[in-house]
């Protein structure tokens, strides 16, 4: 059983109090799923993670029924009813083609968050390596083995993520982040479709542009990061976030490439919030 983070969830039609969703609503078929973040009752860039949405939909064989002003409008419905808290929401679309007739559910709830520290934005935090890759990369759909394995690597090992390498030993992304590298003044991430394409990555990649900051979008070998000199996670929990290690490979946590990228999301964030 999932247990939402709050009292009130939508699912399909209505908003109510549920204490509880039954995983096999999501366990069967398809089931494509966004995490968006709420600050001071606003959906955090909902508009790109509902283009994401769809997309996943797509990729997975299903179209969403149900328009984007549709689902805004239950979204904000369902924060609405819990007292407007900030945190994190998970909105997740199940479709079943094998039965008869066909099943499909449309549903959001506040899940559990943890963002980072000050401190740690500071100081950095260490990743692992964790040697897997994505199925279909670019659709965000529900994976619980790997999600399940790479929270056990975190808590055994003490670490903030696990950085994915594929099969050719090329980094792709995080468990749950984006990742970037810094050389010469110049950022490098791995070629899109070779992660999952995640919001706050691509507004870094418009903040680089629109900065004059080069971006390099290619394989990357792991044994080879030690000819870089930061990295820094992305994502909807960790906005901009430093990497201080991975595993044997050291990185400057104040580079300042690295602080201007994290200085400029949080401008674009507070003009976010401030629409």
């Amino acid at each position: 059983m999932i247990k939402p983070y709050k009292e009130f969830i939508w699912f399909d039609k209505d908003i109510f109090v549920c204490d509880q969703v039954d995983e096999r609503l999501l366990s069967a078929g398809y089931t494509v799923y966004e995490v968006i973040r709420v600050i001071k009752g606003r959906l955090i860039f909902l508009r790109d993670h509902l283009h994401r949405f769809r997309a996943s939909a797509r990729n997975t064989g299903f179209d969403l029924w149900l328009s984007d002003e549709e689902i805004t409008e239950k979204l904000y419905a369902m924060i609405e009813a819990n007292g407007n808290p900030d945190g994190n929401i998970e909105l997740s679309a199940n479709y079943q083609p094998e039965a008869c007739p066909n099943i499909k559910h449309i549903m959001a709830w506040y899940i559990p968050h943890s963002y980072p520290a000050p401190l740690q934005y500071e100081q950095g935090v260490e990743a692992i390596f964790y040697f897997s890759e994505r199925i279909s990369p670019n659709t965000k759909y529900r994976n619980v083995p790997l999600k399940e394995a790479a929270r056990a690597m975190m808590e055994s090992k003490g670490v903030y993520e696990v950085i994915l390498v594929n099969k050719q030993g090329f980094v792709t992304e995080g468990s749950r982040s984006n990742v970037f590298f810094v050389k010469n003044q110049e950022l490098y991430t791995a070629p899109q479709d070779m992660v999952l394409m995640g919001v706050t990555r691509h507004k870094v990649l418009q903040l680089a542009y629109m900065n004059s900051v080069v971006v390099r979008q290619e394989k990357i070998l792991y044994e080879g990061l030690g000819q870089f000199e930061a990295a820094f996670l992305t994502g909807t929990s960790p906005k901009v976030l430093p990497l201080s290690k991975i595993e044997d490979f050291n990185f400057d946590v104040h580079n300042s490439l690295m602080r201007n990228m994290m200085f400029w999301y949080d401008e674009l964030l507070a003009k976010e919030i401030a629409k």
